[in-house]
């Protein structure tokens, strides 16, 4: 079966991005991390992602099969976000193993598409995630990676005058600085 998955990243990820949380019936971009008061919310509520996961090992396995290393870097980086969540929501250090696990295969897949963007931002969503879960020396190994790969491929994602992601690198540089 061939999946109609852009196999290129594009300079919108927004489109994709949201195909994928809507799945996992996430419909803003951050899960717990977005504010206090989500983070509030979805503590009290019971989240149950197995059925969107199910959907979507299917999806990965079909990606797989396409060579769509964009699709797999993708539904890794989403996968992460949503493991991460469960990490901090329920306290749980192998869902944050297994968050970090996947987000490696995140960036493993990301450079084989040349998804410049996922070389550096996938860092950056695990620094949060270890940082909210209170593993500091976690979080700043991420945080500087996030910086050191976003120096090294800043020039090929960037378009100009782009602040989102230097506003995340800013504070990549506040929480190192105010933790080591």
């Amino acid at each position: 079966m061939s999946i109609n998955f852009p196999k290129v990243p594009s300079s919108n990820y927004v489109n994709v991005a949201a195909c994928i949380r809507f799945i996992y019936g996430q419909f803003e971009k951050q899960g717990i991390l977005r504010s206090k008061k989500d983070f509030e919310r979805m503590k009290k509520e019971n989240i149950n992602w197995d059925m969107p996961r199910k959907f979507l090992k299917f999806l990965y396995k079909e990606l797989e099969e396409d060579n769509n290393f964009y699709g797999l870097d993708m539904l890794c980086e989403m996968e992460g976000h949503r493991l991460g969540d469960e990490a901090v929501l329920y306290k749980d250090k192998d869902k944050l193993k297994e968050m970090q696990k996947t987000y490696n295969k995140a960036i493993g897949f990301a450079r084989k598409c040349k998804s410049y963007k996922h070389m550096f931002s996938v860092y950056y969503w695990a620094g949060r995630y270890f940082a909210k879960f209170g593993e500091t020396k976690k979080a700043i190994k991420h945080y500087k990676m996030s910086i050191f790969n976003a120096c090294k491929y800043y020039h090929k994602y960037f378009p100009v005058g782009e602040s989102y992601y230097s506003k995340r690198l800013l504070q990549s540089l506040f929480y190192i600085k105010k933790n080591d």
